[in-house]
């Protein structure tokens, strides 16, 4: 059985459905916020000794990612994640 709260099945509903459907992003676009969303995974399984695989979105709290933005040197990198938390939070049916 597929957990519900596995992260990475949002990250791909997120970068090919959302992003270019919903959203209707240029593919540079797309590619910069999977480039950010993968720093963000590996500071994530990093700091919370899993490996990204195992990662589930209740992982990404607010903490971690104000830890991970704070880190960051362009803020509109640091804040493409944040996008992608918005979008988990907001289409997650487990509450």
């Amino acid at each position: 059985m597929i957990d519900k709260r596995a992260l990475a099945p949002w990250i791909k509903r997120f970068l090919l459905e959302y992003l270019p459907g919903d959203r209707n992003l240029a593919r540079n676009t797309q590619k910069s916020y999977r480039d950010a969303i993968r720093l963000l995974v590996l500071f994530a399984s990093t700091r919370l000794h899993k490996k990204a695989d195992e990662l589930l979105i209740d992982d990404l709290t607010g903490n971690l990612l104000r830890e991970f933005t704070g880190r960051r040197r362009h803020l509109s990198a640091a804040c493409e994640p944040l996008q992608f938390f918005h979008f988990s939070n907001w289409h997650n049916p487990v509450k």
